[in-house]
């Protein structure tokens, strides 16, 4: 089993990265895949770091 996550705002506050992060931390300790939206302004690398920092 795995949980799968495909975040697909272009305009996530850190108040919200830090939202989702509590959801992966309260899932049972198994594989789970988060991927943030990375077509036209390309915000998903620098959400995906700071979404790890909140973990």
């Amino acid at each position: 089993d795995y949980g799968y996550f495909r975040l697909r705002d272009e305009g996530y506050q850190q108040v919200d990265l830090e939202k989702w992060a509590a959801v992966v931390r309260g899932l049972p300790p198994e594989d789970t895949f988060v991927y943030f939206k990375h077509e036209e302004q390309g915000f998903g690398p620098d959400f995906a770091k700071r979404f790890v920092e909140a973990l």
